[in-house]
């Protein structure tokens, strides 16, 4: 999980492994509650790079990982596909926008 934004994240942005997709959640940053409902769920549909077939059958994020001077800025490696993808995080905190992988 990572806040962009450190204490005053209005987002947290989480990876679900077996599901394959990157999904954000609201922050409210008074009191750091988190929404029941993730505001957006990003499918990781990258083409699995099967140099080991038995891990590598479809999309596996890892983790988020924000840029040091770019909080918004979000990188996503993918066990599955053998790839860094990189999203961008709105201004409100709401959507990731695919930038490259």
């Amino acid at each position: 999980l990572v806040a962009p934004g450190g204490a005053d994240a209005t987002a947290i942005v989480g990876v679900n492994y077996c599901g394959g997709n990157v999904v954000v959640l609201a922050r409210d940053p008074k009191d750091g509650r988190l929404a029941t409902e993730p505001v957006q769920v990003v499918a990781h549909a990258f083409t699995a790079s099967m140099v080991n077939p038995e891990r590598q059958e479809a999309s596996h994020p890892h983790g988020t990982f924000s840029h040091p001077k770019e909080p918004r800025r979000i990188f996503v490696p993918d066990l599955g596909c053998d790839v860094v993808a990189e999203h961008l995080l709105n201004e409100a905190g709401t959507t990731l926008e695919f930038v490259r992988a």
